[in-house]
C-alpha cells in the first residue's frame, strides 16, 4: 500500500521554504511486547538525561549526537525510524 507524505523544509527563522509531497511505503503495524516497551522507556529516560546534560553545558552537540546513536543501538527503540 502507498501513502503520501508531506515534508516541509523550514529555515532558521522558522519560515516554511519548501513543501514536498513524496510517496512512501506504508509500514505494517506490529505489536509491542513488555520487553520492547521497557526498552523504549529506558531509551526515553536516557535521552531525557542526555538532553539535560546538553542544556546544562555538560556535553557538546557532537557528543550528544554520538551518545544518541549509541542509545538507539543499545536500547533498540520500537519506533527507532521516527527518532532518526
Amino acid at each position: 500500500m502507498v501513502d503520501r507524505q508531506i515534508i516541509a523544509q523550514i529555515d532558521n527563522r522558522q519560515n516554511v521554504t519548501k513543501v514536498d509531497i513524496s510517496t512512501v511505503t506504508k509500514v505494517m503495524p506490529r505489536k509491542m511486547d513488555e520487553i520492547q516497551m521497557q526498552r523504549d522507556m529506558d531509551y526515553i529516560l536516557a535521552q531525557k538525561i542526555l538532553s539535560g546534560m546538553l542544556e546544562n553545558g555538560l556535553i557538546y552537540d557532537d557528543e550528544f549526537n554520538k551518545i544518541t546513536a549509541l542509545n538507539r543501538k543499545s536500547f533498540s527503540p520500537y519506533l527507532t525510524e521516527l527518532y532518526e
